[in-house]
């Protein structure tokens, strides 16, 4: 059986099916709810026999947990992409808040996903999401453009940002940032877009020094 945790050095048909299987998978927790989600019913959102599935993951945990770090990957590229095309500390720290909810606002089926999964997923250790994501702290590689202490610090150091607790603020940001997830799954009419402009306003007026 192929590992779930080593896609590197899969066929381009195996990277696809793998790629479908991830999408099917946050379809059905977003449409069912994580409780109800099985291999048996991922396997039918995509017309295939559940031993396709056991092929690529080992179990349904596994793929849980690749789903959630297929989803970080993927929005951690974007925000450092964005992030890494701003010069200012404050420019980056616009680019991180929009970036991350663009990525929302493009990839709904996902957010809903991770929403559903933070409330109802446990690990068979008895881990909730957050702790998941905390055991990988420090970031991985791949997952650093999602921490925003380096842009902190340099906003500091530079003058640029009055003074703060780094710390306190990501808490700020992110808890707001992810905040937008839980309002559109009660509200799938949500403008996800329209709420970021408001935050970087809002985090620009609290981090800028005073003139």
């Amino acid at each position: 059986m192929r590992s779930d945790t080593e896609p590197d050095g899969q066929t381009f048909l195996e990277a696809a099916r793998r790629a479908q299987i991830l999408r099917a998978t946050a379809e059905v927790i977003a449409e069912l709810g994580y409780a109800k989600t099985s291999l048996a019913r991922i396997a039918r959102q995509i017309g295939v026999s559940k031993g396709v599935i056991l092929y690529h993951f080992t179990d349904k945990d596994s793929l849980i947990r690749a789903l959630i770090w297929d989803v970080y990957e993927r929005g951690a590229a974007a925000i450092g992409a964005a992030v890494s095309r701003e010069h200012s500390a404050s420019g980056k720290l616009r680019a991180y808040i929009s970036a991350n909810l663009e990525f929302t606002a493009a990839h709904r089926l996902d957010a809903l996903a991770l929403v559903e999964l933070g409330s109802s997923y446990r690990t068979p250790e008895g881990l909730r999401l957050d702790q998941l994501a905390e055991q990988a702290m420090p970031l991985p590689h791949g997952l650093a453009a999602l921490d925003l202490l380096p842009i902190f610090q340099e906003g500091l150091r530079s003058g640029e940002f009055r003074e703060f607790e780094p710390a306190a603020m990501g808490i700020a940001v992110r808890s707001a940032i992810d905040s937008a997830g839980n309002c559109l799954s009660r509200d799938p009419g949500f403008d996800v877009r329209a709420f970021a402009a408001e935050l970087v306003t809002t985090f620009d007026l609290a981090t800028r020094r005073p003139t």
